[in-house]
């Protein structure tokens, strides 16, 4: 409904996907960017934030998705600029740009981006653009200086459908009586308490290799078990490698001081990165969204309230190795 204007030439509403880790984000955006382009005279564009530094390499991606080449090397700002929105003028096209992982876009530079996107039509006249952004960050609202006017949330799975995710998953790639009733149930009970669905994806495949190993023609519950430490160990290094600076830094202390009080954490924090409190409880809950740690509240002395201690989700060779090589 947010894009629907797009399809009629009209500047769509700009909104914010926001959920944890593999809740449809993504794959939502891309299949409704196919229909817009299919239905409606639409230009879409696809931003992976991890993979860009600058706002100059931001507008690279969108130019080469519409132009479909790269712009030329050393293209100056301005020109790679009035290049990407003249375009869209000459074909009449409202431009919907989607931003994933857009929290990686530090500091000023994300602000700068949506300025550029945003502000556009009062640099170029009849300029029609729209901004779909995708976060794991409930912060991320508050760090910017424009208003996002709509915001879709997309809740974690529930144990149910991920059973029906991965049973389809599991029918498109094995042969019928391949994987057992038990073994399917043992990589939901998995995926589930990870709280990931690419982790019970990555157990069907795991556990797939773990059965040809035994020259097996069936996927039975020990296959899931033999893979689950490898499963684990590929879900953490995917996260971590996606992390900030900061985050990695707030991650490795608190897997180095399991079971610590938060304000503990927080003067051990201090020793690294100069930050206030505030932006040390914005970095802790990314953390948390992401599963990799869980703030949990326990009961203190009366007279002293609640504390909050902050505990690890996985096993802390596998968290430290991972950044360790990240």
């Amino acid at each position: 409904f947010d894009l629907k204007p797009a399809l009629s030439g009209s500047r769509p509403v700009n909104c914010l996907c926001l959920g944890p880790p593999a809740t449809g984000k993504t794959t939502a955006v891309r299949i409704i960017f196919k229909q817009l382009e299919e239905y409606g005279n639409c230009a879409t564009a696809y931003v992976n934030c991890l993979f860009v530094g600058s706002k100059h390499q931001v507008f690279a991606k969108v130019f080469e998705q519409l132009f479909g080449y790269p712009p030329p090397p050393n293209t100056p700002f301005p020109k790679l600029y009035e290049a990407t929105f003249e375009k869209l003028i000459q074909e009449e096209k409202v431009l919907v740009v989607a931003l994933d992982d857009a929290n990686a876009l530090e500091g000023h530079l994300l602000n700068d981006v949506f300025r550029s996107m945003l502000k556009a039509h009062e640099d170029v006249e009849g300029v029609r653009v729209g901004v779909v952004v995708m976060t794991t960050d409930p912060s991320l609202p508050s760090k910017l200086d424009f208003v996002l006017a709509d915001e879709v949330t997309f809740p974690p799975y529930s144990k149910s459908e991920m059973r029906d995710i991965l049973s389809s998953r599991a029918r498109a790639g094995f042969f019928d009586g391949v994987l057992e009733d038990d073994a399917l149930d043992a990589i939901v009970n998995a995926a589930y308490e990870v709280g990931d669905l690419r982790y019970g994806i990555a157990l069907l495949r795991l556990a797939g290799l773990e059965a040809e190993k035994r020259a097996s023609r069936k996927i039975e519950p020990k296959d899931v078990e033999s893979a689950r430490e490898r499963g684990r160990r590929a879900l953490v290094e995917k996260i971590v490698k996606a992390l900030s600076r900061e985050e990695k830094i707030l991650l490795k202390l608190a897997y180095e001081h399991l079971n610590t009080k938060a304000g503990k954490l927080f003067r051990e924090y201090r020793k690294y990165i100069r930050v206030g409190y505030t932006k040390f409880n914005e970095t802790l809950r990314r953390l948390e969204t992401l599963r990799l740690v869980d703030v949990v509240h326990v009961g203190d002395k009366p007279s002293r309230g609640v504390s909050r201690i902050v505990v690890g989700n996985f096993d802390p060779l596998i968290v430290l190795s991972a950044l360790s090589s990240s």
